[in-house]
This record gives C-alpha cells, structure tokens and sequence, in this order.
C-alpha cells in the first residue's frame, strides 16, 4: 500500500491520525517511512542480509514505541 501516492490524501491521513493518537504529525509521517522501509527491505532480496544494530528499526521490531 502506498498511501503517500496522493500527497493531498496523506497529508490529510497523517493529520487524521495525529489528531486521533494525540501525536504530532510529524511523528506519525516519520512512523509511516519507517515502517515502509523496514517493510520493503523485509520483502527484498536483501531480507537475509540486512541487519540492524538499534534505534528506530528495533524499536518498531519489538514495539517499544506506542505509535
């Protein structure tokens, strides 16, 4: 799913859900690329090869951050 294809759509989306989480959007914006990413590289052929060593990406992982 690509959900930032229609930048007026996402820009609306990403307002939705800050406002709804009580988050900024720029928080909920940033969770969204990280998650993208860490999910194209998970199907990639890279999957096997690609490590992380902390922060955000582990932080998702293990669902140390409630965004």
């Amino acid at each position: 799913m690509n959900l930032h294809s229609d930048k007026e759509a996402f820009k609306e989306i990403i307002a939705l859900a800050a406002d709804h989480f009580g988050y900024e959007q720029s928080h909920v914006e940033k969770d969204y690329w990280v998650s993208k990413i860490l999910r194209d590289i998970s199907m990639s052929e890279y999957a096997d090869k690609t490590y992380f060593k902390g922060g955000t990406s582990l932080s998702k992982a293990y669902g140390l951050i409630e965004r």
